[in-house]
């Protein structure tokens, strides 16, 4: 979690990273079980509505830090896979039945989880 109090310290951006890093984890496989038609739509709509909004949350809190200069591309891009995992979550919630659109979300949620992991090794 980012603190209220100074600038934004590698620590914190690394546990935000983590943070979001899970959540396409959990996207992607949640998008697996939807694509095997192995998911209830209610389950599937209401959880990814949750970790879309835990996304937003943290963007949100990323973008509101105050950043030296040495983490600002690191934020930037954290705040981008943030944005786009929240986007694929969200087209996952609107048709939680559709098992092409939830094969596509898996694909796009482990590239971003990817994506995150890469960025947490280097700070």
């Amino acid at each position: 979690m980012v603190s209220g109090c100074g600038p934004l310290t590698a620590n914190e951006l690394r546990e935000e990273v983590s943070g979001l890093h899970s959540n396409a984890a959990e996207g992607a496989l949640m998008a697996h079980e939807v694509a095997l038609n192995k998911s209830r739509s209610t389950l599937t709509r209401v959880h990814a509505q949750e970790l879309s909004a835990d996304n937003a949350a943290s963007e949100e809190k990323l973008s509101d830090a105050i950043v030296s200069n040495g983490l600002q591309h690191d934020v930037n891009e954290a705040i981008g896979l943030a944005d786009e995992a929240a986007t694929t979550l969200d087209q996952l919630a609107l048709d939680p039945k559709d098992e092409a659109t939830a094969a596509d979300a898996e694909r796009k949620l482990m590239g971003i989880a990817a994506k995150l992991d890469q960025l947490k090794a280097g700070l």
